[in-house]
């Protein structure tokens, strides 16, 4: 019986090992309530568990509006529970605690922004009208609970999550939009701020906005380029509309810098000429992996590929190819993509 006793307890002992590694190195935060905030703190603490967290996933589970009308006494109660924390700061105390337990020397650290994604996460949060997103001011304040932490990290990651559901990644947190958040130089020395709290960077920046004077230029050329690994740029509502397109000053500033340490680069809804563009490529030394996506390149030399019709449209697998071969690519992604021969319109 002693000898069962001692099997049992080493077969208990195996599967809580098992059990505590498989879901415990991820820890899902709800960043827009407490008790989500408090029992990742209280994992943090534990024994057992905090030296098994290898990434902290913050999810941002607040209401995009204040409509309460259009929710059930439960939600309503929700609503005013988070506005309520937000208003004492709490959110703000909760993280920065957060953030300096989770920093643990010798430990893997990664910080993740995952999208909402309803149903999955949670019901709907509404819909968003305001200029500055309420994604928004929850990102900002992530930001600053890691500056304030003071404590360092290996990595910060975010989710590239975009779909029709979302109203194309206005109604969730999809990139960091860089045009609206340069109209304020404390939001834009925060996240600064906060990014040198990394080793690694995996970035994506929502590029542009129509009709406004600010598109981003100074935050793009502060920011630590020597850390970003990997790098998204895609529009601010990733519509099939050309309105939508991603803004040329952006990209002509983005384009001006090198990042040494870029193995990914993914571009979506740019209309841009060829040589910039390829330019820019090639000086990344490390880059592996790259993505378009409804990409219009114009002005391809003819060295390239060469159109026989009056159209000026060339082969996107021929284009892609030789692109592939000359920056010696591991992988290359396109869906959608239009090259020609022609001139593009010059938008800055």
């Amino acid at each position: 019986m002693k000898k069962l006793r001692l099997v049992s307890r080493h077969i208990a002992d195996g599967i809580s090992k098992v059990y505590k590694k498989t879901f415990f190195t991820d820890v899902k935060v709800f960043v827009a309530t407490k008790w989500s905030m408090q029992t990742a703190i209280k994992i943090m603490d534990s024994a057992n568990l905090g030296p098994l967290v290898r990434r902290l996933v913050l999810v941002d589970d607040g209401f995009l509006d204040t409509n309460a009308r259009r929710r059930e006494p439960r939600r309503c109660s929700e609503e005013l529970a988070q506005r309520t924390m937000r208003l004492k700061g709490e959110d703000l105390t909760l993280l920065t605690e957060l953030f300096r337990k989770f920093q643990r020397p010798g430990i893997p650290s990664t910080i993740h922004l995952k999208a909402y994604v309803q149903d999955e996460d949670g019901p709907a949060r509404g819909f968003n009208n305001l200029k500055l997103r309420a994604n928004d001011v929850t990102f900002l304040t992530v930001m600053r609970a890691i500056v304030l932490s003071g404590a360092s990290f290996d990595s910060f990651t975010m989710d590239t999550t975009v779909n029709a559901e979302d109203d194309f990644g206005k109604d969730n947190f999809s990139g960091i939009r860089v045009g609206a958040f340069e109209q304020d130089e404390y939001q834009t020395f925060v996240c600064i701020a906060a990014f040198h709290r990394f080793k690694i960077l995996d970035l994506i920046l929502q590029a542009g906005e129509d009709q406004t004077d600010f598109v981003g230029e100074d935050l793009i050329s502060i920011l630590p380029h020597s850390k970003i690994r990997s790098l998204t740029i895609r529009p601010e509502l990733d519509t099939s509309e050309s309105t939508d397109d991603c803004d040329g000053q952006l990209l002509e500033t983005l384009f001006k810098f090198d990042f040494p340490a870029m193995e990914s680069f993914t571009l979506r809804k740019v209309v841009i000429d060829w040589e910039p563009l390829a330019s820019f490529l090639a000086r990344q030394e490390k880059l592996r992996c790259l993505g378009f996506s409804r990409m219009s390149v114009s002005r391809v030399p003819v060295e390239i590929a060469w159109s026989v019709d009056s159209t000026g449209v060339l082969e996107e697998d021929e284009v892609c190819k030789k692109l592939h071969d000359s920056l010696g690519l591991a992988d290359f992604e396109f869906q959608d993509c239009v090259f020609d021969n022609r001139v593009a319109p010059n938008w800055w």
